[in-house]
Order: C-alpha cells, then structure tokens, then sequence
C-alpha cells in the first residue's frame, strides 16, 4: 500500500507531520482556486493550519478518483480486501496519539 507523504505542493503540517492538501486520485493537490481555509483548536481557538478549501471541481475529481478505483476493489479477492483493511487498522493503531 503506497504511503501518502508530503510533496512540494503540499508542505508536512507542522503539528502532525502529515500532508497538508487534498489526496485525490493517488496524488496530493491544493485547490484548484487556490483557496484555503483555517482550521482552529476547539478548545483554544489557536489557528492550526491553512488547508485548502475544496470546491465543487475538487468534489467532482474526487468522485471520479473513486468510481475508478472502486472497479479495482470490486474485483480484488476478499482475502485480499481483507488484509487492506486490518493494515489500515494496524496503523490507525500505531497512529493514535499523533491523531488524537
């Protein structure tokens, strides 16, 4: 399973580490128009990040980048669907503090 990791276009957030963008189609991406928006610690009000703001031709990609790749996921074994699935669980587990 490709690990999604930062690119020029979209720079490691500075709090996770994670890319900071839109993972469409296999690839990260800003928004088209460039726009962004702040997303805030609830429990502050502390700015954290600027993270692009998806429209409607984001939102358009993005359902195209699935409709491709539930045709592969369909036709993968179950055993197979399977592993995918305990991985991500696996690592969601690994993760827990820095996602929290």
């Amino acid at each position: 399973m490709e690990e999604p990791g930062p690119s020029d276009a979209t720079p490691a957030s500075r709090w996770t580490g994670f890319p900071v963008g839109l993972w469409i189609g296999g690839s990260w991406r800003g928004a088209g128009d460039g726009q962004t928006f702040t997303v805030t610690d609830p429990a502050t009000g502390e700015p954290l990040e600027s993270v692009p703001r998806a429209g409607a031709a984001e939102t358009t990609l993005a359902i195209e980048a699935a409709a491709v790749a539930l045709e592969g996921w369909r036709s993968a074994s179950s055993t197979h669907r399977a592993d995918v699935l305990w991985r991500v669980h696996e690592r969601l587990g690994e993760e827990r503090e820095r996602l929290s």
